[in-house]
């Protein structure tokens, strides 16, 4: 099974490839500049909740990078109403465990945009560790964190 293909079944959670229906229910979570269907290197899953196909999320990453063994997490976003539930960290959690397990991925990097300490907190709880400050592709800045995954 191929990056493109993977599909991940969670207790609470679930994670699909993104499909173009899904576009409508997606793109009002994301920020202007954090438009739907993302340049060929990054891939992105649609979180539902376990046994369902409704989405209610969207984790967007990139395999391979910065270097081979790794993956970086570009975006994980909620609807509104399902947010402060542990849902985002249960897709975060699935994700890493599918793909360490499939593709042998050691290492996960995020980045936090500057000012987002909510985002930053995210991601420290989930056992991410900082790096330091980076700049985007636009200049602006970014707070990369990373982990090593758990297991062998």
């Amino acid at each position: 099974m191929g990056w493109e293909d993977l599909r991940i079944d969670g207790t609470r959670v679930r994670l699909r490839p993104a499909r173009d229906d899904d576009i409508p229910a997606i793109a009002p979570w994301c920020d202007g500049a954090d438009v739907v269907r993302p340049e060929a290197a990054a891939r992105e899953l649609v979180i539902t909740r376990a046994g369902a196909d409704e989405p209610i999320g969207l984790l967007r990453y990139r395999a391979g990078e910065p270097a081979e063994g790794w993956v970086t997490i570009g975006c994980v976003v909620l609807a509104e109403e399902e947010r402060r539930r542990g849902l985002g960290a249960d897709a975060v959690q699935l994700f890493e465990e599918a793909v360490a397990r499939r593709y042998g991925v050691r290492h996960f990097r995020a980045g936090v945009d500057a000012g987002n300490g909510l985002s930053l907190y995210f991601w420290l709880r989930l056992g991410y560790r900082p790096l330091g400050w980076a700049a985007d592709e636009q200049g602006t800045g970014v707070f990369s964190v990373a982990r090593q995954a758990v297991g062998p």
